[in-house]
């Protein structure tokens, strides 16, 4: 089982590596068509879509709709996340 756990995790960590380091081009490719704010948001909605699917696969549940707390970490954790996508695509565009 052991070895199981160890082959499931090497090829975990070798899809998200293939996908984070192939990332800097698709950006580069995706700024030849998209303004960096454009290609952000196309980003993080793609990220929210992968999220949710697992999400329902899963029947993950949601904390309780009056946590303050749970909507002011969704709201800080967009902002800052859709602020460093942005600056990012941004430089890179700069760059090239």
């Amino acid at each position: 089982m052991e070895d199981r756990n160890a082959a499931q995790f090497s090829l975990v960590l070798g899809v998200l590596l293939l996908f984070w380091s192939s990332a800097f081009a698709a950006i580069r490719v995706g700024l030849e068509g998209y303004s960096p704010g454009q290609l952000a948001l196309l980003r993080l909605l793609t990220a929210s879509a992968a999220l949710g699917f697992v999400a329902v696969v899963r029947r993950t549940r949601l904390p309780g709709k009056t946590s303050r707390s749970f909507s002011s970490s969704a709201g800080w954790g967009s902002r800052g996340t859709t602020s460093r996508s942005t600056r990012g695509d941004d430089g890179e565009r700069r760059r090239s």
